[in-house]
C-alpha cells in the first residue's frame, strides 16, 4: 500500500509526526528513589534460573518509541511488560559480566515500542546466589527524529544457567581471527537493528590487550563481514574494560545465519576468551 503523499510502499516516510508531548517531556525513567539514589533493586533467586519481576515503571505516562536500560550487579537481566503475574520478556537475557571493577555495563539502547500505560519490570538470574542487583531504563517518546521503534528483540548466543553469554576464543594465535562462531543457524525474524554484547570472560583483568570483533551473515564458509574490526581493550588498571555495546543499523532477512570471530593482542587462554550476545530487533 502506498502513502497517502508520497506514494510509495516503505513505513518510515509514511510516520506521524509527534511533537515533545504531555507536559513538555519527551524522555521518562523508571522508578527511583532519590533519597538513597538508587535505582530499581532487583533481587536474584536464590537457585540458578531467573528470580522474581521488580516493578520498575507502574504505567508508563505515554507512548515510547526507544528504551536504554543499564543494569549493575553480576547476572542476567530481562525486562518484561504487562501486569503483575502476566510478563511479557521484550528484552532477554542482558548478560552483565563484564568485570570485577563496577561490573555494570550500558546502556542498552532498543528501538522498542511500548504503548502508553504499559507496566515495566525487571528480573536477573546471577547463579543461585540471592544478591541484590540493580537495573535503571529510560524511554523515548515518539517524535519526527525518533519515529516508532520495532516490535521485539530477540537474542542470539546461547546464555547457561549461571548467567554467562557464550565463549567466543580469539584463538592461540596473537593478532590472528579466529574461525567462525556461529550464533544462530537461523534468526527468528526480519532485523534492522542489532546490539552486540561482547567482554572479557575473566572478572579481573590479568593482561592489558586488544581484541578486534567481527560480525558475519552467511553460510558456513560463505560468511559475509557486516561489522568489521570492532574494537574492545582492557587494562590491568582497576581492571577497566572499553567496547561496546555496539549499535548496528543492519537490515537481515529472516532465516539468516550470523556469527562473529575474535583477535587479540594476546594469546594466554585465561586472557584472551570473551563472552558474546547478540540482540536483534
Amino acid at each position: 500500500m502506498s502513502c497517502c503523499h508520497c506514494h510509495c510502499s516503505c513505513r518510515s516516510c509514511c510516520m506521524p509526526e509527534f511533537s515533545i508531548p504531555f507536559g513538555g517531556t519527551s524522555s521518562f525513567s523508571s522508578d527511583v528513589d532519590t533519597s538513597t539514589t538508587t535505582p530499581t533493586v532487583i533481587t536474584t533467586g536464590a537457585s540458578p534460573g531467573m528470580g522474581s519481576w521488580a516493578e520498575m515503571i507502574a504505567a508508563t505516562p505515554h507512548h515510547a518509541a526507544w528504551i536504554s536500560v543499564v543494569a549493575r550487579g553480576y547476572a542476567l537481566y530481562d525486562i518484561g511488560i504487562g501486569g503483575s503475574g502476566s510478563e511479557v520478556v521484550i528484552i532477554p537475557e542482558l548478560a552483565i559480566r563484564a568485570r570485577s571493577f563496577g561490573d555494570s555495563q550500558g546502556p542498552f539502547l532498543f528501538p522498542i515500542f511500548i504503548p502508553a500505560g504499559s507496566r515495566i519490570s525487571a528480573r536477573a538470574n546471577d547463579g543461585g546466589s540471592s544478591s541484590s542487583v540493580y537495573a535503571h531504563a529510560v524511554l523515548t517518546a515518539p517524535s519526527s527524529v525518533c519515529p516508532v521503534g520495532g516490535g521485539y528483540v530477540y537474542g542470539y548466543g546461547d546464555t547457561d544457567i549461571s548467567g554467562y553469554a557464550l565463549s567466543l576464543d580469539p584463538g592461540g594465535t596473537a593478532n590472528t581471527k579466529s574461525s567462525w562462531l556461529e550464533l544462530t543457524a537461523a534468526t527468528n525474524r526480519p532485523h534492522n537493528w542489532f546490539v552486540l554484547q561482547v567482554y572479557p570472560t575473566d572478572s579481573t583483568l590479568a593482561a592489558a590487550q586488544n581484541w578486534f570483533v567481527d560480525l558475519a551473515v552467511g553460510g558456513s564458509g560463505s560468511e559475509q563481514v557486516v561489522a568489521e574490526n570492532l574494537f574492545l581493550s582492557a587494562s590491568t588498571t582497576s581492571d577497566q574494560f572499553t567496547g561496546g555495546p555496539f549499535y548496528l543499523p543492519i537490515s537481515v532477512p529472516q532465516g539468516s545465519r550470523i556469527s562473529v570471530r575474535a583477535q587479540c593482542s594476546v594469546n594466554t587462554a585465561s586472557d584472551r576468551l570473551l563472552r558474546v550476545r547478540l540482540f536483534g530487533v
